[in-house]
């Protein structure tokens, strides 16, 4: 017995040393670099895509079979855009721009110019190339890849070098017949000549490391971009050469040359989110990694992870981890936008761009057919580090598009409503691009109450997270902060209820949804008792305003209890982060709303854009309709954050805008870029403004096109 036990442990000793002596050892100096992990597998690398998977030869007659049926098959509704006929759905900022421009954009600076790649619609030649001297006007150069002849897309470009002046790495996605995403790589010495590494095919293995259940998608590897870099590049370097990466599933990945990657373990996340599962970080994609004065961020666009669809940014000490939000909650990015990109100036300075405008894009005309437009190639951000937080502000290489000067403030104007909109009385020309640029003040008291500041908030189904059982707590609704939410699971049916102390006189409701706000409807009900309840008699507000709800009454009723129930979502968690209630009747320019703010009226007399600042130190944006009643605003910024919003104090404005599509900045940091509904009919207006202290110093400049 005892010899055989012997023998067992000599056999178990052996296989042991034999495993370990097969592991690479860590290079010298790298010993406290993060190694890999059981729970991170490294990307598995294969010359032939067909025969990796399928663990057999395949030949030419089955790769074709293969490739035809899953055009036809169930596969094809995960193809990019860019394998279907191509639709125009938007355009470059500043002309020219191809007509199938889509987005997934890569940005580069080398040789005196700014290159710009993103993903076009038409088939066969999916990633367009354009180039700038001064990162505004741009000019087309040749299409830089032909899509792969054994995939059926390509997707998520991203550009790297190793050393300033290059060579540059394009790392890109295909969606492959037997392999969901496969993940491949090309080599420039110029970034107009392309050749791809022949036989490496990387992806990730396992169910656990998709995106989102049934997708393989891999997002490349965003490299560190060192924020204080010095030069054209875009790498932070570590010990022994190594730069970071980050793919789908917030598995990190080191490499010495940019092309072959090994697995250095999954980032570690410390982030309150609706669902346990989502907590690990297993779905999120990643679209900006950066290293700034000694800091890691992480920038996601996360869906369930945070609020509604915006990119959130984490910050940790260490390349791996632990990440958490960012104490201002992540503002950069904080914006209707999906994968936000990021480059670096020839000053060091990292840039960043977003491909998609997510709220207002979409608008229907007459016959109900809906439109979408945004621009795949819109002005530059500058990204700011301060402390712990990153901030987008505007970037002084678009001062080039102040090229004319504009009298905007000669004539005389147009009133409309009480207290005033007023209309200045020259026009500008939207459709080339233009800049206005003053100041507002904010005012000292000017705001109605909110009855619901001080409510007493109870609620069922309430989602409480194990290791932050307070992040979602009823009482988020009611507390004045833009980055809390009540979280509740659906399916328990649960019901939130408001004790506004006594009764009050309620003319309308607003509702601002985190989670599924297209999909989530609910039973608005009063009470003067608690007992008895009835339908608030108010009507809802237009649903084309995304995330909102908005119930106005015709004249007030009384109550002191206000009731939500029978959520009807086809989501699993429904999410709200504020609710507000209100005497007046409707939001409108006249007792209850005198902010002052600026305007841009839309043709045809339908509702124009109102940016407006509050006593309470908001900024808020949404629709107003010409005669200045009923402002339904759907987007807030905390000024507070900015360090801004003291009452009596005067900020700068700036509006850049081209046709439909507008960026809007106070004291240069960036509050939204947004798309209109409407055309711009060419005049800008000033609200609450009777006196012209409280908008003022304003100019207009024309761009001009190159």
């Amino acid at each position: 017995m005892k010899r055989a036990i012997n023998f067992i442990l000599t056999v178990l000793l052996t296989a042991l040393l034999a495993f370990f002596a097969a592991l690479p050892a860590a290079p010298p100096g790298d010993r406290n670099l993060p190694q890999a992990s059981n729970a991170a597998p490294a990307p598995i690398c294969v010359p032939d895509v067909y025969e990796g998977v399928l663990g057999r030869p395949v030949d030419q007659e089955e790769r074709a079979r293969l490739h035809e049926e899953a055009l036809k098959g169930k596969g094809a509704h995960k193809l990019s855009l860019n394998s279907r006929n191509g639709i125009r759905v938007d355009r470059v900022f500043f002309e020219p721009g191809g007509v199938d421009a889509w987005g997934d954009q890569a940005i580069v600076y080398h040789g005196g110019e700014y290159h710009y790649y993103y993903l076009n619609l038409a088939p066969g030649r999916p990633l367009s190339h354009c180039v700038s001297k001064d990162g505004v006007f741009w000019k087309n150069a040749e299409p830089a890849l032909e899509c792969d002849s054994d995939m059926l897309s390509f997707n998520t470009p991203a550009i790297h070098s190793q050393k300033a002046g290059g060579p540059f790495i394009l790392q890109y996605t295909n969606y492959h017949p037997v392999m969901e995403h496969v993940r491949r790589v090309a080599v420039s010495e110029d970034l107009s000549h392309w050749r791809r590494v022949e036989g490496l095919n990387y992806f990730l293995p396992g169910g656990n490391t998709l995106q989102r259940p049934g997708w393989g998608r891999y997002e490349a590897n965003f490299v560190l971009l060192d924020g204080e870099a010095g030069h054209g590049g875009n790498l932070a370097w570590r010990e022994q050469g190594y730069s970071f990466g980050v793919s789908c599933g917030l598995h990190l990945q080191k490499s010495k040359d940019g092309i072959h990657w090994e697995s250095a373990g999954r980032l570690k996340l410390d982030i309150p989110t609706p669902s346990e599962k989502a907590a690990n970080g297993n779905h999120d994609t990643v679209t900006g990694f950066f290293h700034f004065k000694d800091r890691y961020f992480l920038v996601c666009p996360s869906g369930p992870r945070e609020q509604r669809n915006y990119s959130r940014v984490y910050f940790s000490d260490r390349v791996d981890g632990t990440y958490r939000p960012t104490p201002q909650h992540s503002i950069l990015g904080d914006f209707f936008a999906y994968y936000t990109r990021f480059g670096t100036g020839p000053d060091g300075s990292v840039l960043a761009s977003v491909d998609y405008n997510e709220s207002l894009h979409t608008w229907g005309d007459t016959t109900g057919k809906v439109h979408t437009e945004h621009y795949v190639v819109p002005i530059f951000e500058k990204v700011v580090c301060d402390g712990s937080d990153l901030w987008l502000k505007y970037w002084p290489g678009n001062d080039i598009l102040k090229a004319h000067a504009l009298p905007l403030q000669s004539g005389p104007a147009a009133d409309k409503g009480n207290p005033p909109l007023r209309l200045l009385s020259d026009t500008v020309d939207f459709s080339k691009g233009a800049v206005i640029e003053g100041e507002l003040r904010i005012p000292d008291k000017n705001r109605e109450l909110d009855l619901a500041r001080d409510a007493k908030v109870t609620a069922t189904g309430t989602v409480t997270p194990s290791d932050h059982r307070e992040a979602f707590l009823p009482q988020n609704t009611v507390d004045d902060r833009l980055d809390t939410r009540w979280v509740a699971t659906a399916k328990e049916q649960p019901e939130l209820t408001l004790d506004l102390g006594a009764s009050k006189k309620i003319g309308r409701v607003r509702i601002q949804w985190t989670i599924n706000w297209k999909e989530t409807e609910v039973d608005l009900e009063v009470s003067t008792d608690g007992q008895n309840w009835v339908t608030f008699p108010g009507k809802k507000h237009e649903t084309y305003v995304r995330f909102v709800s908005l119930y106005e009454t015709q004249s007030p009723v009384e109550a002191c209890f206000l009731r939500l129930k029978n959520f009807n979502t086809k989501s699993a968690v429904l999410g709200i982060g504020s609710i507000n209630v209100y005497e007046q009747p409707s939001e409108n320019l006249g007792a209850n709303l005198q902010s002052p703010g600026l305007y841009v009226e839309c043709q045809g007399g339908r509702q124009g854009w109102a940016m407006v600042l509050d006593d309470a130190g908001r900024l808020r944006m949404g629709y107003l309709n010409a005669d200045g009643s009923s402002y339904n605003y759907e987007v807030e910024r905390n000024l507070q954050l900015y360090g801004l919003g003291k009452p009596g104090e005067r900020v700068k404005f700036r509006l850049i805008q081209r046709g439909r599509f507008f960026h809007f900045y106070l004291n240069d940091f960036a509050m939204s870029w947004i798309s209109l509904r409407e055309e711009p009919s060419g005049r800008v207006g000033t609200l609450n403004d009777a006196q012209g202290d409280r908008v003022t110093a304003i100019h207009a400049w024309a761009a001009q096109q190159e």
